[in-house]
């Protein structure tokens, strides 16, 4: 210890006066005024997740299904409690009257409750009604959820034939964020909201959607071993795939081709779904995939020139 202290020029004097410093920082926490408001904001952070269960749970049932989407305040509110930086507690919030105190426990389980009311109500939803912060953050909620996929190449290469698509496990979670977003992006209405985000947010669901492709003889094989479950997932993230060509501006199309490298995926995706058993909702796929790829290279703006839309 003494080498140490040598080395950097402390003395233990300096240390103790260090550790004492910092004790001092975390007495606030100690103080039975703090302990109080930290008591007191508890309680209302179990009562908002009792009140957002029981949202979740409504929005289970099909006659609250309008109700819930035509009142744009419930949404908004929503929305905007899954904000991850409702999770940081900075010190000095502590000295407020109302100190935010939600753990990162707490807002993952918001935001999976909050995941699963925007898909119970997905068929239902326009965007159109929402404020563009909304739109964006339920956007971006549903990509957090569909990025998270393993991925087993160092490289994170899609054309890696170790980087394996659709042969991976995937969270039910990202399937039940891609099914929100398949039924949210099937309304024109909501496309054109889609539209007006960011072309950055664009590209990166396009990219994350395309990781579910079967890019490998192993994803192959795994479709035919779990089919139809596989075959189901593959279509709603083919469905979503065209959406978001279909919806994106010209200069965001090219974005995507030169960025992701998309071309080259969606027609290796395509040589290895045509190695497979035939069946209808392979054909189906195989269709679709083509439309996508018509889409990413089409010349005309489907919004702006009214082109026709998969369904």
């Amino acid at each position: 210890t003494g080498y140490n202290l040598t080395r950097t020029g402390q003395s233990s004097s300096s240390l103790r006066e260090a550790a004492e410093a910092e004790a001092r920082s975390y007495a606030f926490l100690f103080d039975p005024i703090v302990t109080c408001k930290i008591e007191k904001c508890r309680k209302r952070v179990d009562t908002a997740l009792v009140a957002i269960n029981l949202l979740r749970n409504f929005s289970m049932m099909s006659d609250n299904f309008l109700p819930m989407t035509e009142y744009r305040d419930l949404l908004e509110c929503l929305i905007r409690v899954c904000d991850l930086r409702l999770a940081i507690v900075p010190e000095h919030d502590m000295d407020s009257d109302d100190p935010a105190v939600f753990t990162l426990m707490d807002l993952v389980r918001i935001r999976h409750d909050v995941l699963d009311i925007v898909l119970n109500l997905a068929s239902d939803l326009d965007l159109s009604k929402l404020s563009t912060y909304a739109q964006h953050a339920i956007f971006e909620l549903l990509n957090s959820y569909i990025s998270d996929i393993p991925c087993t190449s160092a490289s994170h290469r899609l054309t890696d034939d170790l980087f394996g698509g659709s042969g991976r496990l995937v969270p039910a979670r990202a399937e039940w964020a891609i099914e929100a977003l398949t039924r949210i992006s099937s309304r024109d209405c909501n496309r054109r909201c889609l539209r007006q985000l960011p072309a950055p947010s664009i590209v990166s669901s396009f990219h994350m959607l395309l990781r579910y492709l079967p890019l490998s003889v192993r994803d192959g094989s795994s479709i035919n071993l779990v089919y139809p479950a596989a075959s189901e997932l593959l279509l709603r993230v083919v469905f979503c795939l065209y959406s978001l060509a279909w919806l994106s501006p010209l200069a965001v199309r090219t974005e995507i081709r030169d960025t992701t490298d998309a071309l080259s995926v969606l027609k290796l995706a395509t040589r290895r779904l045509m190695t497979l058993k035939p069946h209808p909702t392979l054909t189906i796929l195989l269709r679709r995939l083509t439309a996508v790829l018509g889409a990413l290279n089409g010349a005309s703006d489907g919004l702006v020139d009214d082109g026709p839309a998969l369904t």
